[in-house]
């Protein structure tokens, strides 16, 4: 695999470590967790929908501007997304 296909699976990865987190996290709000990013719990406020629009904006905003100019920190992004997982997973299925 080329370097380019290997940041493509990064960014592929962010991403749909990004969409996972928005179906937890409202999962888990729904089921009496709070949101505790201050902006994030303000838009959740005014509705979930205006939450995951937000979050898949400015993430999308930020993850394919992080690719554009330091693409090698995609994997850690990637791997702090799949811990976040780990964690909502934890909390679901009480691991």
């Amino acid at each position: 695999m080329d370097k380019k296909a290997i940041l493509l699976v990064w960014l592929i990865l962010c991403h749909l470590g990004n969409i996972a987190d928005v179906g937890l996290t409202l999962y888990a709000i729904h089921n009496g967790a709070s949101e505790l990013n201050p902006f994030m719990a303000w838009t959740l406020s005014i509705s979930p929908l205006l939450f995951a629009v937000t979050k898949f904006i400015l993430f999308g905003l930020a993850i394919d501007f992080l690719a554009q100019h330091s693409p090698i920190f995609l994997r850690w992004v990637a791997i702090i997304y799949m811990s976040i997982m780990a964690w909502h997973l934890n909390l679901l299925f009480g691991l």
